[in-house]
Formats: C-alpha cells, structure tokens, sequence
C-alpha cells in the first residue's frame, strides 16, 4: 500500500505502515550528511571571507582619514568582528551539516546566537545615532551579558 492509498477509515483504525524518522538511517554522500546544506554554507563562508577582505581594502586604501588616522565613519571598528563572527557561523554551519553530532549542533547553535546578538547590538547602535563610548557600553554589556549565558 502506498501512501497515497491510505484511506480515511485506515487511519481512523491506525491500519497503515509506520515508519518512525529516528530509525531511518542517514546515508553519507562525500562524506557528509547533508551535501547542499553543507556546499551552500561553505559558499556562503567563502563570500563572508571575500566581503571581509573587501572591506579591509576599503578600509585603509581608499576611505578618507581624519588627520588623526581614523575613517569618519564611526560604525569602522564594529564591521570586522561581525565578519568574524559571521564566517564562525557559517563554518560551524558547515561543520554541522557535515556531520550532526550534539557537539557540532552546540557549535553551531552558540556561534548563531553570537552573531544575532552583535546584530542586535549594532542595529541599535546604529539607530539611535550612538557616539559616544559610556552610551555604547550601556547597551552592549546587558546584551552581551544575556548572550553569553544564553550560550553557557
């Protein structure tokens, strides 16, 4: 009997074939679990990369400087630790997929949270216009005092 087949009284009198998900063996491929999720993270990880290295470039070649050596852009300094943070994500993304395992799953999940949390902290940072570094610290240590033990 196919699927399809299943009629209404079959189911009300629990007479089809149950498969449960759990004992379903994963098959690898390439020595992967998943092997799109897993290419698609790591093209994902390699234009992060790209975009990183873009900015660096940006950055010290061809932005104007104050006369004291810093962009006049006050956001510059936050910009690489949320590639970092992203590329951790997509690799441990990657990882994950590769192979899930309760530690690559924990992996993945703190480094997501990581990273929604910086998010959080820049989307606030930069939609109240905050320059000065005692309001930035204000908003940043709560959250990244919640993401942290969000993540122990």
């Amino acid at each position: 009997m196919s699927w399809i087949q299943i009629r209404a009284q079959d189911w009300k009198e629990n007479r089809f074939p149950h498969i449960s998900i759990t004992h379903l063996k994963l098959i690898l491929f390439l020595c992967s679990q998943e092997p799109v999720s897993v290419a698609l993270s790591a093209l994902n990880l390699a234009i992060q990369f790209h975009v990183w290295v873009s900015f660096f470039i940006l950055r010290y070649y061809k932005l104007q400087l104050t006369p004291s050596k810093k962009t006049y852009y006050e956001y510059t300094g936050l910009w690489p630790i949320y590639g970092i943070l992203s590329m951790n994500s997509w690799f441990w993304s990657a990882v994950f997929h590769s192979r899930d395992v309760e530690l690559t799953e924990k992996l993945d999940c703190s480094s997501a949270v990581a990273l929604l949390g910086f998010s959080f902290i820049l989307t606030i940072l930069r939609a109240f216009n905050m320059r000065d570094e005692a309001a930035r610290v204000m908003v940043s240590a709560p959250i990244i005092a919640f993401v942290t033990t969000h993540i122990l």
